[in-house]
């Protein structure tokens, strides 16, 4: 309520919702007017967009426009947009010191300032004028949301490694004792009849006592009881110890196999170098020239081999392959949350992933003026105003209403895939491979005992 009676006393659009292009602009660039400010802009995600065609039928609306519009009716001036041939090239320096593209329209002072966001860099700032910052940012990377699938291995995950071992070694160990309790009683019992006909003693204990820890082990009937004082102690001992275990087990295997399987593409710009995903960077931006800058051993400098390189009209091209996981999308964090807001109003769901964190900020986001410009010392005060009392924050948000639902997804949120769900055939592969390898070795030691046993 506060915030929208300020945005009401600075001239902005309050709630209005939806933000549309000024009936001052569209008047503008029927007529334009000599007098009124002239200002250089390109699309740019929330920030600006840009419709219509060349020359003059363009509509514009976002941010940038919000701002201006409160920019104008504080400090009483008209103004009017130009578009550079190529849209969306902000401008590279050349050798000679001047600057190509919409950068270079500002330096020749071909224009009064740049209305569309800039990245405030120190090799810009050599040039450039820039206006107190807007809000601050840093880059992201997006690519397609990641699916969940059956998790294999799902059966062995209601124990830790740790828990497993344990089994395996207390196994190990009960099988040595229940071997040496028996070899000890070998003298006082009669010889079984496997004994008397030549097999060896300690053989024939060392089988009775594996099949008779494994079946325990395993809930499974085994004919054989222990006896003798020492024997019934230890294998009370360890029938408690398997009862604990498999209840344990049990308990858990449903949950661990329901819990989904998700495998992130990347959650650095590390990984993402590593992976090699093909990448689409914005031709002319900041982040483009520090990776052309960066040195070939450094990670920006390894990313450049898998760095595709777009102008603004492609924009709406690469997206939706984006989108569909065919590449990843570098951009400021603002722009990929405006995609996923355009993402989740036109599908009704959240079909892209960004990193849980970005990288290169903080940035600072402004506006551009030619060296010595006094425009921006009228300008400053106006836009340290909005930003100190979180007007421009408050513009922001409400440009994004539907895409701060896809910011839950996160690694940590994705982590938690907690989502109840019924269970699948792929949810069993990884039991059903394990009772098949069973099936084979068994098979195999059929045939073994079948030919070995016969020869002998």
């Amino acid at each position: 309520m506060v915030i929208s009676l300020l945005l009401s006393l600075y001239g902005g659009p309050g709630a209005r919702g939806q933000h549309q292009v000024s009936t001052r602009q569209e008047r503008l660039h029927e007529d334009p007017n000599p007098s009124c400010l002239r200002i250089i802009t390109a699309p740019a995600p929330t920030f600006m967009v840009i419709k219509g065609r060349p020359p003059n039928n363009y509509t514009f609306s976002g941010l940038i426009v919000e701002v201006i519009d409160i920019l104008a009716k504080k400090l009483n001036f008209c103004y009017e947009f130009s578009v550079p041939a190529k849209r969306n090239v902000y401008g590279r320096l050349l050798e000679n010191g001047t600057w190509t593209s919409m950068m270079g329209q500002i330096q020749r002072k071909e224009v009064d300032m740049g209305g569309t966001i800039f990245s405030v860099t120190w090799i810009r700032s050599q040039y450039f004028d820039f206006s107190e910052m807007l809000m601050v940012d840093e880059f992201n990377v997006m690519t397609a949301r990641p699916e969940v699938t059956s998790d294999l291995a799902g059966f062995v995950k209601p124990f830790s490694y740790s828990v497993w071992g344990g089994v395996v070694v207390g196994s190990v160990a009960v099988l040595g004792a229940t071997w040496a309790v028996l070899q000890g009683y070998t003298r006082h019992i009669r010889l079984s009849e496997e004994t008397a006909a030549g097999r060896s003693t300690w053989l024939t204990n060392l089988e009775k006592s594996a099949w008779w820890v494994w079946c325990v082990l395993m809930a499974q009937n085994e004919p054989w009881v222990p006896w003798g004082k020492s024997l019934c102690v230890m294998g009370s001992l360890w029938l408690l110890a398997a009862f604990l275990l498999g209840t344990v087990y049990r308990c858990n295997l449903k949950a661990m196999l329901i819990i989904p399987r998700l495998f992130l593409p990347f959650d650095s710009l590390e990984e993402l170098v590593n992976n090699g995903i093909t990448t689409v960077v914005f031709r002319g931006s900041s982040i483009h020239g520090d990776i052309e800058a960066a040195t070939s051993n450094s990670t920006l400098g390894k990313f450049r081999k898998q760095m595709l390189l777009f102008e603004g009209e492609e924009v709406s091209k690469f997206i939706p392959k984006c989108l569909s996981g065919m590449y990843a999308c570098l951009a400021l964090q603002t722009a990929v949350t405006s995609v996923l807001e355009w993402d989740f109003s036109t599908r009704g769901r959240c079909s892209a992933y960004m990193m849980s964190r970005g990288f290169m900020g903080p940035i600072a986001l402004s506006f551009a003026f030619p060296k010595g410009s006094q425009l921006k010392h009228k300008i400053d005060p106006v836009i340290r105003s909005l930003r100190e009392f979180g007007l421009i924050n408050k513009l922001v948000s409400d440009l994004m209403v539907n895409g701060t639902e896809c910011l839950h997804f996160s690694k940590s949120s994705a982590a938690n895939t907690n989502t109840l769900r019924p269970l699948n055939l792929p949810d069993f592969y990884g039991v059903l491979s394990l009772y098949v390898a069973g099936l084979v070795a068994a098979t195999w030691v059929f045939i073994l005992e079948k030919t070995v046993l016969i020869k002998t």
